[in-house]
C-alpha cells in the first residue's frame, strides 16, 4: 500500500484513504502462510511505514494503518505547474 500524505491530498482526504485502506485489511486473510501487506508513507520523500513480515494479523495491520497521522508533507510541481 502507498499513502500520500502531502499537501495536495489534505487531511480529509488522507483520513478518507486510512479508512478504506483499514476495510481492505480486515476483508484480506492475513497471515505467515497468507497475504503480506507493506506500507510506505509520502510526501516529498517515502518512508516505509511497515514491512511485509512486520504484522501478521489484519487486527494489527489495521491498529498500526489508524494510528497513521496525516503530516502534510511537501507535494511536488513539474515544470508546468503540475503535482507529481
Amino acid at each position: 500500500m502507498v499513502f500520500d500524505s502531502s499537501a495536495s491530498m489534505e487531511a480529509a482526504g488522507f483520513w478518507s484513504i486510512k479508512d478504506f485502506a483499514i476495510d481492505m485489511i480486515n476483508s484480506m486473510n492475513v497471515g505467515p502462510s497468507a497475504t503480506h501487506v507493506c506500507l510506505v508513507q509520502f510526501s516529498m520523500k517515502p518512508s516505509v511505514v511497515f514491512n511485509f513480515t512486520a504484522y501478521f494479523s489484519s487486527k494489527e495491520m489495521a491498529s498500526a494503518i489508524d494510528a497513521l497521522v496525516y503530516n502534510e508533507g511537501a507535494t511536488g510541481k513539474d515544470l508546468f505547474g503540475k503535482y507529481w
